[in-house]
């Protein structure tokens, strides 16, 4: 959603969606992102249950400033190993 005009014919959600059914993390912090877990990822959530693959998404917030910082990082490793490696 970062180039011109698309949000003119879909939403937030459907842009989201757009890899389903791969697994996806959404990390939001303290800048342009903190609401999407409130507003836009629960329909997110609901294309991925819809189409069976529920397990396959999430949304974490971190109430810290923009930086990929440890705490996000080491929650996406787990996410990656999860679904890269097969741990559970």
């Amino acid at each position: 959603n970062h180039w011109p005009g698309p949000l003119r014919f879909t939403d937030a959600p459907e842009i989201s969606a757009l890899g389903l059914p791969l697994p996806v993390l959404y990390v939001t912090m303290d800048d342009w992102t903190k609401g999407f877990c409130d507003k836009t990822f629960p329909a997110v959530r609901a294309l991925y249950e819809a189409s069976g693959a529920g397990d396959r998404v999430a949304c974490a917030y971190e109430p810290t400033a923009h930086p990929y910082d440890r705490s996000k990082r080491e929650m996406t490793y787990r996410w990656m190993a999860r679904w890269l490696r097969g741990c559970a």
